[in-house]
């Protein structure tokens, strides 16, 4: 039933941003519309995000671990992108969010560790969620690189996270 309604709720936030959308008009001066065109947007991508954790999950749930690893792998190769669209945030910001998601990541191994003896049917649950932390924590490392100063601090930076990406694997 998870799926229809994460379903249901990714249409209706579809709806309503096809309705504001439409009251915009792509019109620059309609300023009172911009917030309620991001307001749909964002509210979109939340219901996107969320249906992308429930099917993840289900498919690990069943042993497709494929996407998984190409979604790590995908994560490792945005290290050496180079800079990332205008970051918005301080060196600091960055630099806290990926210890935030460093030790998730390293609480959830340490969980699947525990889990793999006492209840295996949990690991897909886990193997997503280490999966979609690893995507975060490569996209706040590379603006983290990119907010660094000087280049003696950024490239070491992604040394490390590159390094930590194949030790994992």
């Amino acid at each position: 039933m998870t799926v229809l309604d994460q379903t249901k709720t990714l249409a209706e936030s579809a709806l309503q941003m096809l309705y504001a959308a439409k009251e915009g008009g792509g019109n620059p001066k309609a300023q009172h519309t911009h917030d309620a065109i991001t307001e749909a947007a964002q509210l979109m991508k939340e219901a996107v995000d969320d249906i992308m954790v429930t099917l993840n999950e289900a498919a690990s749930e069943v042993g497709l671990v494929g996407g998984m690893v190409d979604a790590i792998a995908e994560a490792m190769s945005k290290l050496d992108e180079g800079t990332p669209p205008e970051p918005k945030g301080t060196f600091v910001d960055y630099q806290t969010t990926v210890v935030k998601y460093s030790k998730a990541i390293a609480v959830t191994a340490q969980e699947m560790m525990t889990k793999s003896v006492t209840n295996p049917e949990e690991l897909g649950g886990l193997a997503s969620q280490m999966t979609s932390d690893y995507g975060h924590l490569a996209l706040q490392g590379q603006m983290a690189a990119a907010t660094a100063e000087p280049e003696e601090v950024s490239h070491p930076l992604q040394l490390f996270l590159f390094s930590q990406d194949s030790q994992k694997s």
